[in-house]
C-alpha cells in the first residue's frame, strides 16, 4: 500500500513538473518578439496581401490627428514636421517592451510602438517624417504628406438654378477657426442647373439624379456637373400594411442626388452608377482606396443631397 502511494505521488510530481515546464515554454514563446528593421506607420494590407504605410492624409486646422508607428527591433523613434510652428508633431504615448513603461519624450531606446499626434494651426501642405534610428546608426524613414484645411467635407456650395441649396465655408481669422453653414433644400422651379462647387483638392466626376414621375415610378438619370435637371413630379408611395392593403405617401416630392468625386490629394474615388446587378434598377456606390487598391461596393447608398417640393 505504501509502495503504491509513493508511486502515485511520484507520478503526480512528474506530471506537475511537465505541466510547469510546458507553461514556462509557452509563456516564453508568446513573449518572443520578431526582430526586424522594418518601420511600419499605420499600415494597411493592400489587394496583394502586402503591408503599405500611411503616406497621405487630410486634417482640419486646430484639430489633432494621431497615428501609430512600429518597429520590432532595438531602435530610437523620432518624428519631425517640415514646419513645426504650423503643424506640431509629438509622440504622446508609451511603449511596453518587457513590461517596462518608458516615457518616449520624442525618442527612446527599445521602442516597439508609439503613438504620434499632430496638431495643426495653419492651413497648407506639410511633410511629417517618422525616423527609426537602429543600434548601428542606420535609419529607416517614412514621410507623410499632410493637407491641413479650414473647411471639411467635399462640398463648398451646391446651387439649383440661381438658388444656393447648400453652403459650407470656413476660414482662419485672428488665430481662430470660423465656420458658416446654410441649407435650404426646398425648390419651386420644375427644372434648373445643378452646380456643385467642391472644396480644395476635390473633383466632381459625375452626378446621378433619382426623381419620381407622375405615376410614382423612380426615374434615374446620369448628368454632368452644371447641367439641367428636372425635379420629381410625383410622390413615392410605400406599402405599409399587407393585411388591409393600406399604403403611405410622403407629403413632399423628393429628388435624390448622388455626387461622384475624386480626392485629388489622396487619390481615393467615390463613384455612383445606375445598375441592374441585383435584377432591378438602382444606384450603386463603388469606393476605391488608392493606397491599398481595395474597392468597396454598396447598393442603395445614402444620398449626397436631396431636394424637395410640393
Amino acid at each position: 500500500m505504501k509502495k503504491t502511494l509513493k508511486q502515485l505521488l511520484a507520478f503526480i510530481l512528474t506530471i506537475m513538473l511537465i505541466v510547469s515546464t510546458l507553461s514556462v515554454n509557452s509563456y516564453a514563446y508568446t513573449r518572443e518578439i520578431k526582430k526586424d528593421d522594418v518601420l511600419y506607420v499605420s499600415p494597411s494590407v493592400d489587394i496583394n496581401g502586402k503591408w503599405v504605410n500611411l503616406s497621405k492624409f487630410r486634417m482640419r486646422a486646430f484639430s489633432t490627428q494621431s497615428f501609430r508607428a512600429d518597429i520590432n527591433t532595438n531602435a530610437r523613434l523620432s518624428v519631425t514636421s517640415s514646419k513645426p510652428s504650423a503643424l506640431k508633431a509629438v509622440m504622446t504615448e508609451y511603449d511596453y517592451v518587457d513590461d517596462v513603461k518608458r516615457d518616449l519624450s520624442n525618442g527612446s531606446e527599445g521602442i516597439v510602438n508609439a503613438t504620434i499626434s499632430l496638431y495643426a494651426t495653419k492651413t497648407g501642405t506639410y511633410t511629417v517624417t517618422v525616423t527609426a534610428t537602429l543600434k548601428d546608426g542606420t535609419k529607416r524613414q517614412q514621410k507623410i504628406k499632410v493637407l491641413v484645411t479650414a473647411a471639411t467635407g467635399v462640398y463648398k456650395k451646391i446651387k439649383y438654378g440661381k438658388k444656393t441649396v447648400l453652403s459650407k465655408s470656413a476660414k482662419i481669422k485672428k488665430g481662430q477657426l470660423q465656420t458658416k453653414a446654410s441649407q435650404s433644400l426646398r425648390v419651386t422651379k420644375k427644372s434648373g442647373k445643378l452646380t456643385v462647387t467642391p472644396n480644395s483638392q476635390y473633383k466632381i466626376t459625375g452626378i446621378i439624379v433619382e426623381s419620381v414621375n407622375k405615376k410614382g415610378k423612380a426615374v434615374y438619370k446620369k448628368i454632368k456637373n452644371g447641367k439641367t435637371i428636372k425635379v420629381s413630379k410625383g410622390y413615392r408611395s410605400t406599402n405599409t400594411s399587407a393585411y388591409d392593403n393600406d399604403y403611405g405617401r410622403s407629403s413632399r416630392k423628393y429628388t435624390y442626388v448622388y455626387i461622384s468625386y475624386k480626392d485629388k490629394f489622396t487619390g481615393d474615388t467615390y463613384t455612383y452608377s445606375i445598375t441592374k446587378d441585383r435584377g432591378r434598377k438602382e444606384v450603386k456606390l463603388v469606393t476605391t482606396d488608392k493606397r491599398t487598391g481595395k474597392k468597396t461596393v454598396k447598393y442603395r447608398p445614402e444620398v449626397s443631397l436631396y431636394l424637395w417640393n410640393y
